[in-house]
């Protein structure tokens, strides 16, 4: 081809691919695709490599806008090719991070964290901050996918502090919310809290609704594990409200879903008439959809049985004959869909009902089948174990057998670990202190409580009332910890 002509293509593609970004600025995708085929071709003829390799990055883009994340893998990869003469440290973090991005979301979790780490390496070479605040930034949310909560953790401090020097409103409320997000699966409800209404009002500011209810829901878990139901009130009062406002925008499905959290927390406060309700509405939205949801709708039902169990107590055989098709129901849609821990949760209601009902022996099959299905090798259900052995726990403390009682809740921590529930975690050390200071062992005593009351604040209360920690009134360090 003469120089002339390929002058020619050249000029050609460039006007033709500015068409094309102004539309995909717009949004206006299928137009901008036509046009950046049509660029495409003559940066090929023209043997503009590096031109082909934009074009096929802002294809990849355009894929990533319609979750067509395969596409969009095969797009950054042939633009990685294109470029694999630029020596560039910024454009090779990139194609890096373009890669990583998009194997996050097909759950090739390996590869994606490979190239995500190898794009730090090169941002660090040229110490771009915001650049490697964007990378550890995804690098968190690689571990996040993998269950790694603490490695999660670690990267979105370290994209915390490497904002702090640099201004990026939008990357920097991502990292705030899904620190606290973070913070809350591992239990440090404290830290959690302090992220949470940080975001909380910024996005509130920005009428984010959808994603203030997503933030609501958690602070107010918060408040009800602080036992702090005046503040849970609050936030719930702004929940519903902003529900309320919205519903015309939300899908049946949110709907449903909402509608169960809000009964959830009105079940938590004591509030069983205004969980009922909330409980029946859920179930309505849920069915009226096209395709029920029958995972949530086996979560609606063993709730609305829990509900029934509550406000009916004084009235057990009444009470039994209301919750019992609630359960079975929930049962067969849980069966159906190799839901095993919400089996375990009816189990579990079904021993407590007997238990009311003075048959304890049938409490105890109950238990004791919940125990095995939860101990199977096909399907181990940690948290289920976990609940299990800290009941035991709790037994074996109120007995007095503090020996067996310790060793019940070293048990049941392992398991809450195992399960990724950390959210117990506060209250089983609470109760390991306890056993230990039943034990005389007061090193032990200040090791659980310290690790305790930095998870949650209620227990440095609870300790100062606590029979169980009076022989350490007198001890510095223990008065120190539960007056600080």
């Amino acid at each position: 081809m003469s120089s002339i002509q390929a002058k020619d293509d050249f000029k050609k593609a460039e006007s033709q691919f500015n068409k094309a970004k102004k539309l995909y600025q717009n949004q206006k995708f299928t137009e901008a695709k036509h046009w950046l085929d049509l660029a495409l071709e003559r940066y090929q003829k023209a043997q503009a490599i590096f031109k082909e390799a934009e074009i096929y990055e802002y294809k990849a883009k355009i894929s990533e806008f319609e979750n067509n994340f395969q596409d969009a893998l095969k797009f950054f990869q042939k633009a990685a090719d294109l470029r694999i003469f630029q020596e560039n440290p910024v454009i090779q973090g990139e194609i890096h991070q373009n890669l990583a991005r998009c194997l996050l979301h097909l759950k090739s979790y390996d590869k994606a964290l490979s190239h995500a780490l190898n794009a730090y390496d090169l941002f660090e070479s040229v110490e771009i901050s915001i650049k490697n605040a964007e990378i550890v930034y995804l690098i968190s949310q690689i571990y996040y996918a993998q269950g790694d909560l603490k490695s999660s953790e670690f990267y979105l401090k370290l994209a915390i502090d490497l904002l702090q020097s640099n201004s990026h409103p939008q990357l920097e409320l991502f990292v705030l919310e899904n620190y606290a997000n973070v913070l809350f699966k591992l239990g440090n409800f404290i830290q959690a809290e302090r992220y949470f209404l940080q975001a909380l009002k910024r996005e509130h500011e920005l009428k984010n609704f959808h994603i203030v209810l997503n933030l609501l829901s958690p602070l107010i878990e918060i408040y009800l594990e602080y036992d702090d139901f005046s503040e849970a009130r609050k936030y719930l009062t702004d929940f519903i409200k902003i529900i309320q406002e919205i519903k015309p925008t939300l899908e049946l499905k949110e709907q449903s879903t909402f509608y169960l959290k809000i009964s959830e927390f009105y079940f938590y406060l004591g509030n069983y008439s205004l969980a009922e309700q909330y409980c029946e509405d859920a179930i309505e939205a849920n069915e009226r959809q096209k395709s029920p949801n029958q995972v949530l709708l086996s979560r609606q039902l063993f709730h609305m049985a829990k509900i029934q169990l509550n406000l009916h107590k004084t009235d057990i055989e009444f009470n039994l004959d209301l919750i019992i098709p609630y359960l079975n129901e929930a049962e067969q849609l849980a069966q159906a869909n190799n839901e095993f821990h919400i089996q375990f949760e009816i189990l579990l209601i079904k021993e407590r009902a007997a238990r009311l009902q003075g048959n304890l022996k049938k409490a105890n099959e109950f238990l004791e089948t919940a125990f095995s299905l939860a101990q199977n090798p096909s399907h181990p259900d940690f948290l289920g174990i976990a609940l299990i052995w800290e009941q035991k726990a709790t037994f074996e403390h109120k007995k007095g057998n503090y020996e067996k009682a310790q060793e019940f809740f070293l048990k049941a921590l392992e398991n809450f670990q195992l399960s990724k529930y950390n959210r117990r975690l506060g209250e089983i050390y609470y109760n390991l202190a306890c056993v230990s200071a039943c034990l005389h062992l007061p090193e032990d005593v200040l090791m659980y409580l310290e690790k305790a009351v930095n998870l949650n604040p209620k227990f440095r209360k609870l300790a100062k009332n606590d029979e169980d920690f009076h022989g350490l009134h007198q001890n510095e360090l223990f008065l120190r910890l539960i007056e600080s």
